[in-house]
C-alpha cells in the first residue's frame, strides 16, 4: 500500500512539474486577435471587431465585439483534450437574451463528452459548461445584464466526470448542478478548434457583447488565483467612514446617517465615479455630493483612521441609512470590529473597491422573537417548529425556548401570535421571501416596482403628462421641465425650446425671446440712425419681437453698419472706388489699377488694404482713374503732348497737330 501510494504521490508532483504556471495561450483583444502566450492567433470573422474605446473594454486597452449573428474569432488552438487538467477563463459582457445559447468559447468533438464550451443558457442567462450531451451549470441566473463578469472553469488532474468540473463566477465558486447527472466522463476531443463567441461543429450559438482576456491554462487553478484574475484591473479605493472621526463608532440603535467618503488622490479623481454604482456591506447610499472632508490616514491598514481635516482634494461623499448598514452586519453588540467592503465602478465602467473598520456602539439582533429558526424571515418553518416544540409547564423556573406568549408553555398562544406576525409580515417587510407583490392594476408592474398599482396608466415606463402633477412613469417626479434646460413652466416662457429660459443668451433680431425678461415678448435689436436696415452693434430693447422700426424708431434686427450717420453707407452698399470711404463696410477702399505708377489708374478696380488708394499699403493702386496706357507711366490725363508723334499722351483721344 505505502509503495502504491509512493507511486501515485511521483506522478501527481510530475503532473504537476509539467504544467505551465502562466495561461498556454491568452488572446487579450487588446488591438487584434494574436495569442500572446502560444502562438496560435485568431482571426476576425464577418463584422467581429476590436474596440478600445474606454467603458468597452475590460482589462488591457480592448475587447472583441460581437453582432450576435455570426461575429466569431477562429483560431488553431486545439485545446486541451482527455482529461487533463484545465482552467478557461474569459470576461464577458453580455447585450441581452437572444432566444438562443451564447458562447463565449468552444472547441471539441460532436460525441457525449467530447465537448468544452462556455455557453449562456438560452432560457434563464446562466453559465453552463457544456461537454455535449452532459452539462455542468452555474446557479447564478440573469448574465445577460449588460454588466462584466468574470468566468472561469477548472477541471482537476484526478478528474473524470462531469462531477469535478467547478464554475467561478466573479471571482467565487458558482453553485454547481447538472444536467442528465454527474456520472458523464469527461473525453474532450481536438476534432473542432477553439472557437470564440461562437460554437463550433455546425453548433451556431453567436455571442451579442463584448469579449476580453480570454485565457487557457493547462492546470485548475486555486479559488484565490481565480479570484486574482477576477480583480485585475479593479482600482483600489481609500474609504473613510464618518471622516474625521476615531475610531469611527457606529450606534446600531441609530436611525440617523452613516456618512462615508471615498478620497480623492493627485492620481484619482473621485468625480469620476459612478455614484449610482456604490454599495456599502451591499447598501445602495441615499445621496451623495463632491466636497473636500479629509485627507487619508497615515497608514493604510482596514482599521487606521485619521482625524485631519480636508487637504484640498476633492472627495466623494455618500450617506447611507444606519439601519440599512446595521441590518447587513446580522447580530453585533458594542466594542465589535467590523470591517466594511465598498464597492463600485468609476463613469467609464472600472471596478473600484475599498474597505474601513467601524467599532459598533449599541446592539443589534436582525432576527425577531418569532423568527425562530433565525433564518431572518418569519415563516411557515417557524410554525412548524412551534407547533413540534416541547411543552412546559408550571411552576416556571425554566421559560421553553418557543414560549414567545410568556407563560411558560408552548402552546396555540405562540402559534396564534405566530401566525399572526407571519400574516401581517408583509405589510412590515415586503421584501420578505414569503412575499409575493401582486399586479392589482394589471399595467404588467407589480406592487414592489408600480407607484400607484390601482391606476394601470401609471407604472415605470410610462408616458409622463407634462405638468399634471401625476408621475406617471415612476421616477419620483411629475414632468415639469420639457425641454430639460433646468427651469420648469412656473419660470421658462417656452418649456418646449431648450434654449430659451430666464438668463439664457439673447440673439437680436431673430424673433425669439430667449432670455425671458418678461416684457411680453420684447426682443434686443440693434441701433439704425441712418434708417437704412442696417444698425450697429449698440443695442436697444423693442416692444415686439419683429426690430422692424416700427414700435420703437431707429431699430433693426442686422447689424454691421459701420457708419450710422449716412444711409448710403452700409453692408452691401455700391463702393465708390478713390473716394477714401467704405461704402460697403468692408474695411477698404476700392481703387483704380495703376500699373505703370503715374497716379493714375486705369479702368480694372482692385481692392486697397485701407481707404487712400495711395500705392502705400496695396502696389499700383490710385485715386483716379482715365490713364489710356497703363503700361507707360508718360501717358496719363495732363500729360504733355508731342505733336504729330501718333500717340495721345494726355489721353484726350488724339494726337495733337503741329
Amino acid at each position: 500500500m505505502k509503495k502504491q501510494l509512493l507511486i501515485a504521490a511521483i506522478l501527481l508532483l510530475t503532473s504537476l512539474a509539467s504544467a505551465t504556471v502562466g495561461p498556454v495561450v491568452h488572446w487579450t483583444f487588446d488591438s487584434d486577435a494574436t495569442d500572446i502566450a502560444g502562438g496560435n492567433d485568431g482571426a476576425l470573422v464577418n463584422g467581429a471587431a476590436i474596440t478600445n474605446t474606454p467603458g468597452e473594454y475590460r482589462i488591457g486597452t480592448g475587447a472583441l465585439t460581437l453582432d450576435g449573428i455570426d461575429d466569431r474569432v477562429s483560431t488553431p488552438y486545439a485545446g486541451i483534450s482527455g482529461n487533463a487538467a484545465r482552467t478557461t477563463c474569459a470576461w464577458f459582457k453580455c447585450y441581452g437574451a437572444t432566444g438562443a445559447y451564447q458562447s463565449i468559447f468552444s472547441y471539441g468533438g460532436g460525441v457525449n463528452g467530447s465537448r468544452w464550451a462556455i455557453y449562456i443558457h438560452e432560457d434563464d442567462g446562466r453559465i453552463v459548461n457544456a461537454i455535449w450531451t452532459g452539462r455542468a451549470c452555474g446557479d447564478t441566473t440573469n448574465l445577460w445584464d449588460g454588466q462584466w463578469h468574470h468566468v472561469a472553469v477548472t477541471f482537476p488532474p484526478d478528474g473524470t466526470h462531469t462531477r469535478d468540473i467547478k464554475i467561478y463566477l466573479d471571482g467565487y465558486e458558482d453553485a454547481t448542478w447538472y444536467v442528465n447527472g454527474d456520472t458523464q466522463t469527461i473525453n474532450t476531443s481536438t476534432l473542432f478548434a477553439f472557437e470564440i463567441g461562437h460554437g463550433n461543429g455546425g453548433a451556431n450559438r453567436p455571442f451579442n457583447g463584448l469579449i476580453d482576456d480570454v485565457r487557457v491554462y493547462d492546470r485548475a487553478l486555486s479559488g484565490d488565483e481565480i479570484l486574482a484574475l477576477a480583480s485585475e484591473g479593479t482600482i483600489t479605493v481609500t474609504v473613510d467612514i464618518k471622516p474625521g472621526g476615531c475610531p469611527n463608532p457606529v450606534n446600531v440603535e441609530s436611525n440617523g446617517v452613516l456618512p462615508v467618503a471615498i478620497l480623492g488622490a493627485g492620481d484619482f479623481d473621485a468625480a469620476g465615479i459612478d455614484a449610482a454604482s456604490i454599495e456599502l456591506a451591499g447598501v445602495r447610499p441615499i445621496r451623495s455630493s463632491i466636497e473636500d472632508v479629509a485627507g487619508p490616514a497615515a497608514e493604510t491598514s482596514d482599521c487606521n483612521c485619521g482625524e485631519d481635516g480636508p487637504d484640498g482634494i476633492d472627495d466623494l461623499t455618500l450617506k447611507f441609512k444606519t439601519q440599512e448598514i446595521a441590518g447587513a452586519l446580522g447580530e453585533v453588540n458594542t466594542g465589535d470590529v467590523r470591517t466594511l467592503t465598498l464597492t463600485g465602478v468609476t463613469q467609464d465602467e472600472t471596478p473600484i473597491e475599498g474597505s474601513d473598520c467601524i467599532t459598533i456602539v449599541g446592539y443589534h439582533d436582525p432576527f425577531k422573537a418569532e423568527d425562530v429558526n433565525r433564518d431572518g424571515v418569519v415563516s411557515m418553518m417557524d410554525l412548524m417548529i412551534v407547533a413540534n416544540a416541547e411543552t412546559g409547564g408550571e411552576p416556571c423556573h425554566y421559560r421553553p425556548r418557543y414560549d414567545l406568549d410568556g407563560n411558560c408553555q408552548v402552546n396555540i398562544g405562540d402559534l396564534a401570535l405566530l401566525s399572526e406576525d407571519w400574516l401581517i409580515d408583509c405589510e412590515n417587510n415586503p421584501t420578505s421571501p414569503e412575499c409575493i407583490p401582486l399586479d392589482l392594476d394589471g399595467d404588467g408592474f407589480d406592487v414592489s416596482v408600480d407607484c400607484d398599482d390601482n391606476d394601470p396608466t401609471i407604472y415605470p415606463g410610462a408616458t409622463e403628462i407634462p405638468y399634471d402633477g401625476i408621475d406617471q412613469d415612476c421616477d419620483g417626479n411629475d414632468l415639469i421641465d420639457v425641454d430639460g434646460d433646468g427651469f420648469d413652466v412656473t419660470t421658462d416662457c417656452d418649456d418646449n425650446n431648450p434654449t430659451v429660459y430666464p438668463g439664457a443668451t439673447e440673439i437680436p433680431g431673430d424673433g425669439v425671446d430667449q432670455d425671458c425678461d418678461g416684457c411680453d415678448g420684447c426682443d434686443d435689436c440693434y441701433q439704425d440712425l441712418d434708417s437704412d436696415a442696417w444698425g450697429t452693434l449698440t443695442i436697444v430693447t423693442d416692444n415686439d419681437l419683429n426690430c422692424d422700426n416700427t414700435s420703437v424708431p431707429n431699430t433693426t434686427g442686422i447689424t454691421g453698419d459701420c457708419n450710422d450717420s449716412n444711409s448710403s453707407i452700409h453692408p452691401g452698399a455700391t463702393e465708390i472706388p478713390g473716394d477714401s470711404v467704405d461704402q460697403d463696410c468692408d474695411g477698404c477702399d476700392d481703387c483704380y489699377q495703376d500699373l505703370d505708377g503715374d497716379d493714375y489708374g486705369s479702368s480694372v478696380i482692385v481692392t486697397d488694404n485701407d481707404l487712400d488708394c495711395d500705392n502705400s499699403s496695396m502696389p499700383n493702386t490710385a485715386g483716379i482713374t482715365g490713364d489710356c496706357n497703363d503700361d507707360d507711366s508718360s501717358i496719363h490725363p495732363g500729360a504733355t503732348e508731342i505733336p504729330d508723334d501718333g500717340i495721345d499722351q494726355d489721353c484726350d483721344g488724339s494726337d495733337a497737330v503741329g
